[in-house]
């Protein structure tokens, strides 16, 4: 059984073990996800898992305030293979007198790559630290400030014991909540690149140069200004991504999307400005402006409206300048369809040839050959000649409009 988990927010869960999840799957990914106010009365008060063959992989992820009653473990792998890369493991508790609050690894193997694991508490009476218990391999770079009951193997880049500086779980952008790091955080730019991992959490990109070091655990923060624009109902954008498409409109009219940019380095985004060029920027526009100004973990909101003045494949890029040090300019693609076929609905019946030989070259206007009422169903067929032929009917209601194909 593989099973697959993303941009989830697993809370409240109460179980004799695996309150969030409970796992015996061949395979388990989870990406994205925040656990949070779990309660087992014995293990696993977040995630249980328990396959000596199987493999879980968590990435991107936070696991906060869970906790366990009688025994041991936010994350308790029983066996099998685990992989935390990118995840932040902070302030879970167990509250009784058995050792272990953090990540549990039993009789499995337990790697970390990237990931925080710090202030988890146990004890009935006194508080005591227990990040790991168990054996572990460190893949990579890891902040782990306990470590009880195990070992561990380096396999790269150092282990920080440091406090993590982290904000309380908030809402920071993307799906599920987030901890960020806070200035002076030993996180930022303490990790390693990992080709597997090119988002954080919030699905904000990670540095792609060789040069800029990611953060460790779930978010990516940098200290310089981050401009990262956004589409609304989208998503964060990558440099790389395709055009943004407005669609087909006819000459004359318009179409309006959303966008926006959030600031995620901890330093102010300043010197905003937009501007369009490629061959159809005239026909690309800025609606409502945004800020020029962003502060840390702020966000701003702007539009961009298409008009296209004739027929045709309009295209032209949106550039954002700023202060940002490694993204300015920020350039969209943006591309939409100019479209002069239509069908006159003073007819009941008609039709056109579509024999387009060079691309961008209009189709021809379909023409009235009799008159119809208001509740007749009107017929068109609209052949490109050799490829398809499109037959649309439509019954017009109140009042005859022009009808887009």
């Amino acid at each position: 059984m593989e099973v697959s988990l993303r941009d989830l927010t697993l809370t409240f869960g109460t179980a004799e073990r695996g309150a969030g999840i409970y796992s015996i799957a061949n395979n388990l990914e989870i990406d994205g996800c925040t656990f949070h106010r779990n309660v087992a009365t014995n293990f696993g008060s977040a995630l249980f898992h328990t396959n000596a063959n199987g493999r879980c992989r968590i990435v991107n992820s936070t696991f906060t305030a869970n906790n366990v009653v009688r025994q041991k473990g936010c994350i308790y792998n029983q066996s099998g293979e685990m992989i935390l890369d990118h995840c932040t493991v902070v302030w879970n508790t167990n509250q009784s007198d058995v050792i272990g609050a953090g990540i549990i690894n039993d009789r499995g193997n337990l790697k970390l790559n990237n990931t925080i694991v710090a202030n988890n508490i146990w004890g009935a009476i006194f508080p005591f630290a227990s990040d790991v218990d168990g054996d572990y391999t460190s893949l990579g770079p890891n902040l782990v400030r306990a470590l009880t009951n195990g070992t561990v193997t380096i396999g790269g880049g150092p282990i920080l014991t440091r406090e993590p500086m982290l904000d309380e779980l908030g809402d920071n952008g993307g799906a599920t909540w987030t901890m960020m790091p806070l200035p002076g955080s030993p996180a930022l730019g303490a990790a390693e690149r990992s080709p597997l991992v090119v988002r954080d959490q919030r699905g904000f990109p990670r540095p792609a140069r060789i040069a800029d070091k990611p953060t460790l655990g779930a978010v990516e923060v940098s200290a310089a200004p981050q401009l990262y624009p956004f589409q609304q109902e989208v998503g964060v954008l990558s440099a790389g991504d395709g055009a943004r498409d407005f669609g087909t409109l006819l000459p004359g009219s318009s179409r309006t999307l959303e966008f926006g940019f959030a600031n995620a380095g901890l330093s102010d985004l300043t010197g905003v400005a937009l501007s369009f060029s490629g061959p159809h920027a005239g026909e690309f526009s800025i609606g409502i402006p945004p800020a020029t100004q962003v502060a840390p973990r702020g966000s701003t909101t702007f539009t961009v409206t298409f008009a296209p003045a004739s027929a045709g494949v309009k295209t032209a890029v949106l550039s954002i300048v700023s202060n940002d040090p490694d993204a300015s300019p920020f350039v969209i693609p943006l591309t939409g369809i100019g479209n002069s076929v239509f069908a006159d609905a003073g007819s009941t019946q008609g039709s056109a040839v579509w024999n387009r030989p060079e691309a961008g070259a209009p189709p021809r206007a379909l023409s009235p050959t009799a008159n119809a009422t208001r509740y007749d169903v009107v017929s068109f067929s609209i052949e490109r000649q050799g490829q398809y032929t499109f037959t649309c009917d439509v019954t017009p209601f109140g009042q005859w409009e022009n009808y887009l194909f």
